[in-house]
């Protein structure tokens, strides 16, 4: 990290000086022509117009010039106001238009927002918010973002926004100030060097992580700013095009660039971390280093102890009427390289490669000999920079004209590129002589071509064919599991197993809800799925997770899932796809085993003691048993900030009408023996009477089976299902034990009919809310979300063989499973409504702040 602490630390304390000292200026200057503008005792200039003579006071010049100081002085902050105004306007408006997920885990004060690429700001002008992006935290190692958050946490600290937006309002405001202008200027870079010695001293010191983590971000400022940390380039003004050639500084730094493991490519996989996006593919060695290639603006393709190439890429600037023809190469500028004589040296390292890539075009290939030393010559890649510019001017008009004279001389319009053509155009060597041609007006040149070009034109093409087999080779292998998989997808299988476990007598451990298995089962799987990088197989990674969950939660099952794991695995084909997903399916299951590790659902339950006052739950026949889960109120949410988040109001008075009725309908159609309760009403009551997480997991295995959503979208799906049923469950037994309120067998035996007995076996646990209503709602809200309330299908259940019943939305199934209860005995309709009501809501806020956004 270059010495600018002190510097930025000064240029702080310089710049606030010279705010108060400019609106000291403008107020002084206000109240000294205020002053100064009294008028005079005795006239010095006497009009007279038709006999009216009129005395006028003598002008004061300085008067004159310090009220017009302080006009221009008002219109300054007049103007400033407004800009304030408007950029105030602006950050509420991106605050409330960013798609947010929700704070971070851990880390309270930072808010995490969908989106795919690696994104860290600090927005806000009086209280400013941190925003990560969600794919900074799948992207960036922990060193790196606990860089970044240290960063951007110093800008907030430090209020930087609020003072950026100042510094560049008296710039704009201030501009016959040069001082103030360059300030206003440099304010910017002084703030990022004082937060990126905050990420510094967050990690150590180590700067190759921060740099690293600069050089990931997208936007375009990764490169320059990694290069200015490491201490090679002290000044942020390169442009876009050339700064990604300030990778090679990342590269001559010992260690900055080692081999380690890839975060998504999974254990033992030896890869290098570059650029916008973590996904790699190993090509093989260049001078003893990993080569590797990826999608994005700024393309690292080799670092070796005495080779470094690096190779930027951007919009090219060829002419789009003619297809931005290059077959000839461009003259000498005036303005050029070579005309002002810079031809650099070549010492010691090797050429950095810059391709700028045509539309629809292959790259031309441009060579420039970087400098071994902690500083580049700025001036000589100013000059490359206007060069280029000016040699594609050229260029086009060279183009323009040469189609004029064909169309005079063959009265026809001129060829042009074929849409689809990508001929590559010869190589441009811009630290070499230029290559010239045929000048009418100078008389016939001879071209002078580099050596070597032809060979170079035939290497361009065998890579280009290379290149294009690779691609379709990859495709074909990556379409080849998807078209030999004749089974449900793992998902689905998955869900099914876990199913068959908890119906197992058992299997499930008493005090542990199973909501919890399935939330871990899915989420495992999801971020199997998501992350597994493109070289890998998401079918296997999905087989992988599921199995070392399961494998974990229930050792006893081990021996059949392990058969039914290699069976799942073996549907892959190819063998390299199939270790690389499982290698992403451990590491996600293993990942979410430790989050959930001490969520406080092992913890032991207490005991619940009833004071016996009317209301206040008990214990119901016919075994009396002590209340269960009473501790699950309070284990760790998945995606809620805490079980009460929303707890329902109270239930009704006793003595309330609500009440009475509510008691008297499940009195009349919840007995055993009732005559009022039909044939139907009596079947909806048993069939709904399994555990209900049960119901809605089969239900979306059937709607998902019939819509073929594909691996991706049904991992989302059931993560999204299971982690609102889970945290569900978490809240409505929040609610329970909060209320503590008795269930209608105990009301209607204690106050209407003692010997009064439900259809029903009572659950052992408080009556208020209803589980069948939350969990219904929470389940019906998430389907809804992703096929509509709309939606046709069947379900059997599973304590009435044989026997199912269908349902033309999701809205029926949840009406009819709350009615359920009240029809079995062992609800009222006090705890269905409520119940709704908070799956309804728990539902809700997981879909918009579970981090899972839509692929």
């Amino acid at each position: 990290m270059p010495p600018a602490s002190d510097a930025a630390a000064r240029a702080y304390r310089l710049w606030t000086c010279l705010a108060g000292l400019a609106l000291l200026v403008v107020v002084g200057a206000v109240g000294v022509s205020l002053a100064d503008l009294s008028v005079r005792s005795e006239p010095v200039h006497v009009v007279s117009v038709l006999g009216l003579v009129v005395a006028l006071p003598a002008a004061n010049p300085a008067a004159i010039a310090l009220l017009v100081l302080a006009t221009f002085g008002i219109a300054v902050v007049v103007a400033i106001a407004r800009g304030t105004v408007a950029i105030v306007r602006s950050h509420r408006l991106l605050h409330a238009r960013l798609p947010v997920l929700g704070p971070l885990r851990g880390a309270p004060d930072i808010t995490v927002v969908a989106h795919p690429g690696v994104q860290a700001f600090c927005l806000g002008l009086v209280r400013p918010r941190i925003y990560v992006s969600d794919g900074a935290l799948r992207r960036l190692t922990d060193d790196e973002l606990t860089a970044v958050i240290a960063h951007e946490r110093m800008h907030r600290a430090r209020r930087d926004p609020l003072r950026i937006v100042t510094a560049r309002l008296l710039g704009e405001a201030l501009f016959f100030a040069p001082p103030v202008r360059a300030l206003a200027r440099r304010y910017d870079t002084l703030a990022e060097i004082a937060a990126d010695d905050q990420a510094l001293a967050a990690v150590g010191g180590d700067t190759s992580v921060l740099a690293a983590a600069m050089l990931a971000f997208d936007g375009g400022v990764g490169p320059e700013r990694a290069d200015h940390i490491l201490g090679v380039h002290r000044d942020y003004s390169l442009p876009l095009a050339l700064a990604g050639m300030a990778t090679a500084g990342l590269a001559r730094v010992p260690g900055a660039l080692c081999d380690r493991p890839c975060a998504d490519a999974g254990d033992g996989a030896r890869t290098r971390r570059l650029g916008l996006t973590p996904v790699l593919t190993r090509r093989g060695k260049v001078d003893g280093a990993v080569a590797s290639t990826e999608t994005c603006p700024y393309l690292l393709h080799a670092v070796g102890d005495s080779h470094v190439s690096v190779e930027v890429l951007h919009p090219g600037r060829g002419d789009r009427r003619t297809g931005g023809d290059h077959r000839h190469r461009a003259r000498r500028h005036r303005h050029g390289l070579a005309a002002r004589g810079c031809r650099p040296k070549r010492q010691g390292a090797g050429p950095v490669r810059l391709a700028r890539p045509l539309p629809r075009r292959r790259a031309r290939a441009r060579a420039l000999p970087l400098r071994k030393g902690p500083r580049r010559p700025e001036r000589l890649l100013r000059q490359l920079r206007f060069g280029m510019a000016a040699a594609d001017r050229k260029r086009a008009r060279r183009a323009r004209r040469r189609r004029e004279r064909c169309q005079a001389r063959d009265g026809r319009p001129a060829r042009r590129r074929a849409r689809g053509d990508i001929r590559r155009p010869p190589a441009l060597l811009l630290c070499g002589r230029l290559a010239r041609r045929p000048d009418r007006r100078r008389g016939a040149q001879p071209v002078r071509r580099p050596v070597g070009h032809r060979l170079a034109e035939r290497q361009g093409d065998r890579s280009m064919i290379r290149t294009a087999l690779a691609t379709v080779a990859v495709s074909l292998v990556g379409a080849a599991p998807a078209a030999a998989h004749s089974s449900p997808d793992p998902v689905i299988t998955w869900n099914r197993t876990l199913l068959s476990i908890v119906r197992t007598p058992g299997a499930q451990p008493p005090t542990v809800h199973p909501t919890r298995s399935f939330a871990l089962l899915h989420a495992a799987i999801e971020d199997a799925v998501a992350g597994a990088p493109p070289s890998a197989s998401r079918w296997a990674a999905a087989t992988v997770a599921g199995h070392d969950v399961l494998s974990s939660l229930y050792p006893s099952m081990r021996p059949a899932l392990d058969d039914q794991g290699q069976r799942e695995r073996a549907e892959v084909p190819s063998a390299t796809r199939r270790e690389r997903g499982a290698l992403a399916g451990a590491a996600a299951a293993a990942h979410e085993l430790a989050q959930r590790a001490n969520d406080g659902s092992s913890a032991t339950p207490p005991s619940y003691v009833t004071t016996g006052q009317p209301g206040d739950y008990r214990p119901t026949p016919p075994a009396f048993a002590a209340p269960v889960f009473t501790h699950w109120g309070a284990i760790r949410p998945w995606v809620l900030r805490s079980g009460d988040q929303f707890r329902p109001p109270p239930p009704p008075a006793l003595s309330s009408r609500r009440y009475a009725d509510a008691i008297e309908q499940v009195r009349s159609l919840g007995q055993n023996t009732s005559a009022t309760r039909t044939v139907d009403q009596t079947q909806i009551a048993r069939f709904w009477a399994a555990p209900i997480q049960n119901y809605w997991n089969e239900i979306a295995q059937t709607v998902a089976a019939a819509h073929h959503e594909g691996l991706v979208k049904d991992a989302r799906l059931f993560a999204l299902l299971n982690l609102s049923l889970a945290d569900g469950t978490i809240a409505f037994y929040d609610a329970k034990y909060a209320y503590r309120f008795w269930r209608p067998v105990t009301a209607i035996r204690e106050t209407v009919d003692p010997g009064w007995t439900p259809l029903a076996t009572t659950p052992a646990d408080p009556s208020y809310p209803g589980a069948h209503s939350v969990i219904s709602a929470a389940a019906a809200t998430v389907l809804q979300g992703s096929f509509g309330d709309d939606v046709a299908f069947s379900v059997t259940s599973e304590v009435l063989p044989g026997v199912t019943r269908s349902f033309p939305s999701f809205s029926a199934a949840v009406d009819e499973a709350g009615r359920s209860r009240i029809y079995a005995g062992v609800h009222s309709s006090l705890d269905d409504e409520p119940g709704r009501t908070l799956g309804s809501k728990v539902a809700g806020y997981v879909l918009s702040h579970a981090g899972l956004p839509e692929r």
